[in-house]
């Protein structure tokens, strides 16, 4: 059933699948996490288990970011599942949510309400842009989180705990998108564009920059900004001279 389920999203359209349980290994289920990963370039999270012990199935394929739990405190419960698969934690402890007579209580504490704190930043990033590729977005993922644990990486901690907004800029800064809506960088922040970033902002959408925007571009490679609207064909392409 998880195999058909995994191919009828990727051949309906989907680009990110939230698998919130676990299962035994499946080499059905395998396959088709393998084919939706290499063939329709799919992000696949998953959350890693509330035994206390190693990453569940399918969290420790090697396609799918496995997603463990952080307190209010990003303090990781002693519940939360662990291992060298383990990429990232969120937020996983008396989570609000929808579901039927839910309320801050434990049916709301376990990893299966963190993958979707992930599979959210995911989703903002393709929103900006969907070129994006997953391992692009793993990349973005762990280059961004706040580090907890031991330095770098850990099996208790992954990476480290997810944040939306240096994923959102990190993936901007190096990979350039879509900028939907006017922001403002604030006093004593930098934005670093890479060489070869394309910015493209919507119609009637505005860039403030109260803090300090550096641009790495080269003659080769500018950083270009340009408006997405057809009767505005105007570019600004920038390159580091010095």
């Amino acid at each position: 059933v998880v195999d058909d389920a995994i191919l009828y999203a990727v051949e309906t359209g989907a680009r990110i699948i939230n698998m919130s349980f676990s299962i035994g290994q499946n080499p059905a289920v395998d396959a088709a996490i393998q084919f939706a990963y290499e063939q329709y370039e799919c992000v696949l999270i998953a959350a890693s288990g509330n035994s206390g012990g190693a990453v569940s199935y399918p969290a420790k394929h090697s396609c799918v970011i496995a997603v463990g739990a952080t307190d209010s405190n990003d303090i990781r419960p002693e519940w939360s599942n662990h291992g060298p698969e383990l990429e990232v934690v969120a937020p996983g402890v008396e989570i609000l949510s929808t579901r039927p007579n839910s309320n801050y209580s434990s049916q709301n504490t376990d990893t299966s309400f963190t993958a979707p704190h992930v599979s959210g930043i995911v989703a903002l990033l393709l929103s900006t842009n969907p070129d994006l590729t997953p391992d692009e977005i793993r990349e973005i993922m762990q280059s961004t989180v706040e580090d907890k644990g031991e330095p770098r990486f850990d099996e208790y901690y992954g990476y480290g705990r997810v944040n939306a907004y240096k994923a959102l800029k990190y993936a901007l800064e190096h990979y350039g998108g879509m900028i939907t809506k006017s922001f403002t960088i604030p006093p004593g922040e930098t934005w670093t564009f890479q060489p070869g970033v394309t910015l493209k902002f919507a119609d009637d959408v505005s860039l403030t920059v109260n803090g300090v925007v550096t641009v790495q571009g080269t003659s080769t490679e500018p950083i270009i900004f340009t408006s997405s609207s057809s009767q505005s064909l105007a570019r600004l392409l920038v390159w580091n001279s010095g």
